[in-house]
């Protein structure tokens, strides 16, 4: 997960990613938006499920933000938008899909990225899921490419060859 610096005007410096960030001012209530899911150029996950996660009294409950369908070049949609208590709101999971029925597929881990902490401190800003299989991601790579919707660009200018999930957390 990448967050651009000075998303949030915390700092006066702008357009940098970066994989771990200081705490700026918590939410307690935010609203959440997904700008959309971008395929990479050569490795794409083909069909996913983008579910939105929340915990509430020591359970876990889900809700589908987007199913991307293996032949769709994006999300398909325009920004989806909510809100939420900082407290109850955990991320986001990726799973890729199984060909054909729709169902997940067998031994193919879904991805899930946490927000904040225990006492839900979200910090707003605008972020980035970079989905590599687990694996950190080198965010001097990236370049911001001035546009919420497709954010990231190689810092040679080429598209990224991965798949990526954009989103901002906002003051509610």
């Amino acid at each position: 997960m990448l967050r651009l610096v000075g998303s949030a005007l915390e700092t006066e410096a702008f357009g940098g990613w970066q994989a771990a960030w200081p705490q700026v001012a918590a939410l307690t209530r935010a609203r959440v938006v997904v700008h959309g899911y971008v395929r990479g150029s050569t490795n794409t996950l083909g069909a996913v499920d983008i579910e939105s996660v929340f915990f509430n009294e020591g359970k876990i409950n889900t809700a589908l933000v987007y199913a991307v369908s293996a032949q769709a070049a994006g999300s398909g949609s325009g920004q989806v938008g909510f809100y939420v208590k900082a407290p109850h709101f955990a991320g986001f999971s990726i799973t890729p899909k199984a060909s054909g029925a729709g169902r997940t597929s067998k031994g193919r881990e879904s991805m899930t990225v946490a927000l904040g902490d225990a006492g839900g401190h979200l910090a707003p800003g605008l972020y980035v899921m970079v989905l590599e299989g687990g694996k950190p991601v080198d965010a001097s790579q990236f370049v911001f490419t001035g546009y919420n919707e497709r954010p990231l660009v190689l810092s040679n200018g080429a598209a990224p060859d991965r798949d990526y999930l954009a989103f901002s957390v906002e003051e509610a």
